[in-house]
């Protein structure tokens, strides 16, 4: 590949593989960067779409500036390749003052919140101006890399698209290993702050390189543009303006498909963090293909006209047929991976990524750098010429990602977005390519013939977005909202009414509403007054709605995803206790973990929804930084309830997130949720202080709520069943646990990896004998008369932990057919359970 590379007088073809190799480790740490730059403002700005478009908005304009500014200096340097060093210089001492600067942003977030908070806009455009001081100047050093490294090897005007097309696909590669081990291998393995510096350091390796290599070549002569051609052009070009125009539009379409290629995967796949990056990878992946296949073709002497024209017809007509071969491959949007275990799970992700992006992407990524070769006949300096087109589609690609997720999908929805992108390639050809001679007015007709396809024929109506099934599961699609978000639809199955998020992330429905009830109820009777109260999650806001019968004041409700929150007001109302007209609730737009970082009001319960582990993005609401905001945001006396489904982690999992806790709360006790045996759920209470429970009149609060816990066929049993035990009591048997921080995000990285174990009978979730025998350990360890949280109850409450245990140990018995054991257990429960509950 890079034997194609044209030689410049003077460089030899060593130092050509050299500055390939260092223009590929740039393109790695390049992508390295990006990664983590997106991760830690995510987590200062929130995880919405808003937030990654703001902090991506501002790294491609950087990138614009640079390309700019340094392709119109490039030909008055006099050394493109030292400067190419310094400019590496420039990007490992701006990435160092980024953590000066987002200390600084922490310390400075929270007063702007309380100031611009309630108005959306003016926030958005705050975290802007805040994301272009961080990542602008980096990004203007990184911009110019590019432009500098084609003056530098580009003498010869005929080798500029050839030439700087290849640097641009192995830097492009480069960027799709550093994805890949930014997305896989380097946060989990050393964490943010270490995969951080082995990019710096592998920056400055990458400038020394650079800078030694610029004493063995000789530079070219400055205020030169290249050396015409042997030959001079014969057939029509383009127009420059034509050239820029189209520049501008391959970074607009490929963006903006590679944000909609990425919410169709996101329909069938588990949504971690590893298959967004997969995505990724084979996009970059392509476009590294298609800047060789560009680099290729610049070096025959084809109708350059005619092959732009060949290269968009294809990309229009592939691209247009990308729904059809998506819901193809996925059988109708079946949700990928079965039973596959982890790495079979990520071969058939890239296999059918592959399949679907691989050939397309190659040829939206052939485009732009065959552009380089159609310059050529410009005659201007490379570097000014390289720096001037990557400015221009650099600035493409900001507006195609930000109308992509913003305008195109919510207005016309996914499938429309995509033909979209077909329909603008084929305009293209009919009105920016030249219609002479006679052979390029065929591909014009060619153009007008797909267009005319695209209405009648690959018309994608017909392709599915929400799978449901009327026939096994007896589902009928109510409505569904594509937004930036994710694609929100209310499903009924039998008798339930569901949201659902992609297809398969349920929130929850009205089949569960006793349950999703509970999660409300449980955590605010266990506060002795609780008057304020905050949800991190909305989702069918049935949970939330719960709290509306206790006797709180303010209820504040915090939802990422605006379109749920349409879906739940439009229809589930009846189930809402009246979430959305009582004065005592609030609804807020916005990721609750950001929220809470900006707003200085505190509560006396804040309960967090009973997220999936493995889904992108969770992982950091269970970190010790954010549970440390937690319980900073409680009042005196307050609680933090942290709903975890036992049936979606192993015991390490579990023992992570319970271990992060403790290091955050002064007194982490444990409860159940419920008492089944396959997927039952547990809340950890996170407490204020360490103080014991303040007994109160419960059954009177449980008698004015309405909330009485019943389970058949066994009936009443006593609240204090629910809990399981006090685990700052026995800290210890959490100690070969590791803490999950946002610098080593373990749950987000280590749950995905579970839940396909799982899947594929590799291990087993912390459910059934598991749970059961871990919480007896508890109790044994530190049975409830030791236990200080217990110690102002009357002693005849200490045997109700017991009985929980003897209960849940009874319907798993039942569940596995061992029916004399669930008699022997279910006699012990009703032995410790004698009298009703009365607590003074």
């Amino acid at each position: 590949m890079l034997a194609s590379i044209n030689v410049p007088p003077s460089v030899s073809k060593g130092q050509v593989v050299l500055i390939s190799i260092l223009f590929c480790a740039s393109g790695f740490v390049g992508l390295v960067y990006q990664v983590l730059w997106m991760k830690e403002l995510g987590l200062l700005f929130g995880n919405s779409s808003q937030a990654a478009a703001t902090t991506l908005v501002a790294f491609f304009l950087g990138l614009a500036v640079g390309g700019y500014v340094w392709g119109k200096r490039s030909k008055n340097i006099r050394h493109p390749l030292r400067t190419y060093a310094l400019l590496e210089v420039g990007v490992v001492c701006s990435a160092l003052l980024y953590y000066v600067l987002l200390d600084t942003y922490y310390l400075l977030y929270s007063p702007l919140f309380q100031i611009v908070g309630d108005y959306p806009t003016v926030f958005v455009t705050l975290k802007f101006v805040l994301a272009v001081v961080i990542l602008f100047l980096p990004a203007f050093f990184m911009g110019g890399t590019l432009p500098l490294m084609s003056q530098h090897l580009v003498r010869n005007a005929n080798s500029l698209g050839k030439t700087t097309s290849l640097l641009y696909a192995v830097n492009t590669l480069g960027g799709a290993l550093g994805a890949y081990m930014a997305g896989f291998h380097l946060p989990p393995l050393m964490g943010f702050d270490r995969t951080y510096v082995v990019a710096l350091i592998l920056t400055g390796g990458v400038a020394l390189l650079a800078w030694v290599l610029s004493y063995f070549s000789a530079p070219p002569a400055i205020h030169q543009s290249p050396s015409p051609p042997e030959k001079p052009p014969t057939l029509p070009l383009m127009s420059w303006n034509s050239i820029r125009a189209l520049a501008f539009l391959s970074g607009f379409v490929a963006l903006s498909v590679e944000i909609l290629w990425t919410r169709m995967f996101s329909q069938v796949l588990q949504n971690s963090v590893y298959t967004f990056s997969t995505v990724l990878v084979i996009f970059l992946v392509s476009l590294a293909l298609g800047a060789w296949l560009a680099s290729f073709l610049a070096r025959y002497d084809f109708n350059p006209l005619a092959t732009i024209s060949i290269l968009l017809l294809l990309s229009a007509l592939l691209i247009g047929l990308t729904p059809f071969l998506f819901s193809w491959t996925t059988n109708g949007l079946q949700y990928l991976g079965g039973k596959k275990d982890w790495i079979d799970y990520m071969v058939e992700i890239f296999r059918h990524g592959g399949t679907v992006m691989l050939v397309p992407g190659i040829c939206l990524g052939s485009i732009f750098p065959y552009l380089l070769k159609m310059s050529e006949a410009h005659h201007q300096a490379a570097g000014e010429t390289v720096g001037h087109l990557i400015a221009i589609n650099t600035l493409g690609a900001i507006v195609g990602s930000v109308s992509a997720g913003f305008v195109f999908m919510p207005l016309w929805g996914l499938w429309n977005s995509i033909r979209l992108m077909a329909v603008i390639y084929l305009l293209v050809v009919l009105f920016l390519v030249p219609p002479k001679p006679s052979r390029t007015k065929l591909f014009q007709w060619a153009a007008a013939f797909g267009l005319l396809l695209l209405i009648t024929v690959f018309e994608p109506s017909s392709v599915p977005l929400i799978r449901v099934d009327p026939v096994k599961k007896k589902e009928v699609l109510y409505e569904y909202w594509e937004g930036s978000n994710g694609t929100v639809a209310v499903v009924k199955r039998k008798n339930s009414l569901k949201i659902k998020v992609n297809n398969y992330y349920s929130l929850g429905g009205t089949g569960a509403k006793k349950w999703e009830a509970k999660q409300s109820h449980l955590p605010l009777l266990i506060h002795p007054n609780p008057k304020s109260v905050f949800y991190l999650g909305m989702g069918t806001g049935i949970t939330a709605g719960a709290a509306l019968s206790h006797p709180v004041e303010r209820v504040v409700v915090s939802e990422l995803i605006p379109e749920v929150v349409e879906a739940a007001e439009k229809y589930f109302q009846p189930h809402l206790n009246g979430l959305f007209t009582d004065q005592r609730a609030s609804i807020v737009t916005e990721d609750g973990r950001n929220y809470l970082l900006g707003t200085s009001e505190q509560f006396d319960v804040i309960i967090a929804d009973l997220f999936i582990p493995w889904r992108a993005g969770v992982g950091s609401l269970y970190t010790q930084e954010h549970f440390v905001t937690i319980h900073q945001h409680l009042k005196k006396g307050g609680l933090f309830a942290q709903w975890l489904p036992l049936y979606q982690l192993t015991e390490a999992d579990f023992g992570g997130i319970a271990r992060t806790m403790l290091e955050a709360f002064p007194q982490v006790t444990m409860w159940r949720g419920d008492f089944l045996s396959r997927k039952p759920i547990v809340v950890l209470i996170g407490h204020q202080n360490d103080q014991p429970f303040q007994p109160y009149d419960l059954s009177q609060r449980m008698q004015q709520v309405g909330v009485e816990f019943k389970q058949t066929p066994v009936g009443h049993f006593p609240f204090f069943s629910h809990y399981a035990g006090n685990l700052s009591s026995v800290k210890h048997l959490f100690n070969s646990y590791l803490i999950n921080t946002d610098d080593l995000p373990l749950i987000e990285y280590q749950a995905p990896i579970s839940h396909r174990q799982q899947k594929a009978r590799q291990s087993q979730w912390f459910v059934q004998e598991k749970w059961t025998r871990f919480v007896e350990t508890v109790l044994t360890h530190h049975p409830p008369a030791n236990d200080p949280y217990l110690k102002n109850l009357p002693t005849q409450q200490y045997r109700f932990p017991h009985a929980g245990l003897f209960l849940h140990q009874a319907k798993v018995a039942q569940y596995q057919g061992n029916s004399k054991q669930f008699t022997t257990l279910l006699y012990q429960y009703h032995q410790q359970v004698k009298t009703h509950e009365t607590l003074p």
